[in-house]
């Protein structure tokens, strides 16, 4: 079934449910083809997350309308917020980075994250859409060290 009957299925209140990744990866395919490799380099970091932002969000507006999909407010928002930070920094994990109460992350695959808080373990409800997402974070992550992580040296 393609993304456009699932959608019309939900419209209509029937039982196959659009996943939000399917509309995550439209967007994120449509905002990565418009993208400048120079804008992501750009020191000028503020700058830099506006535009993409506004890429992010002119995409979903783009993507929501030709699909007829109207999404509530918050999880619009959180959709682009997820894109921009997947663009722009370490995807599903900036959300945990920027939790005060959170003192480690610990990944163990796409879809198992756990956080320390408080003292306590606790499994993440964020996850990586695939490895290919989670392996770009962690090479996102390296590059800057001058090391490689592959499965060779993991």
């Amino acid at each position: 079934m393609s993304l456009k009957d699932r959608l019309s299925a939900l419209r209509e209140g029937g039982q196959s449910a659009v996943k939000s990744e399917d509309i995550f990866n439209e967007v994120m395919l449509l905002v990565k083809e418009g993208l400048d490799v120079d804008l992501l380099r750009s020191p000028a970091i503020e700058m830099r997350n506006r535009v993409i932002r506004e890429k992010v969000n002119d995409a979903m507006v783009r993507t929501t309308t030709e699909k007829n999909l109207t999404l509530p407010k918050a999880s619009f928002d959180k959709m682009v917020a997820d894109l921009v930070a997947a663009i722009t920094g370490f995807g599903p994990l900036e959300r945990l980075l920027r939790d005060p109460e959170v003192s480690e992350i610990m990944t163990m695959g796409p879809k198992k994250i756990y956080v320390e808080k408080k003292g306590k373990l606790l499994r993440s409800e964020v996850e990586f859409t695939d490895d290919k997402e989670l392996l770009e974070v962690i090479e996102k992550i390296m590059k800057p060290l001058g090391r490689m992580c592959d499965e060779k040296t993991p």
